[in-house]
């Protein structure tokens, strides 16, 4: 994630080098935001969720990017099958 111009933006490189995917909501320091970034085989979408006074707003920016990694790659904790051991 990276911020130009109070323009949220995210870099994604699925093989055949980077994209850049750049957010049309210009953020302000006085309000609260989440970025979420979503991908699915080609498909990455770019969501901020802004909080406003009659609940959120979200922006969101998607874009079909080309390359040769398209298969889904676990981030974050893997689930592991349990090991039943006799002691």
């Amino acid at each position: 994630m990276e911020l130009e111009n109070s323009h949220p933006s995210v870099v994604v490189d699925l093989g055949s080098g980077p994209h850049r995917i750049n957010s049309d909501v210009s953020v302000r320091p006085d309000v609260w935001y989440q970025y979420i970034v979503e991908r699915s085989g080609k498909h990455v979408k770019l969501t901020i969720r802004e909080e406003g006074r009659d609940g959120d707003i979200l922006h969101v920016k998607e874009e079909v990017i080309s390359g040769k990694f398209h298969r889904k790659r676990a981030i974050g904790p893997q689930r592991r099958p349990l090991i039943k051991r006799d002691l």
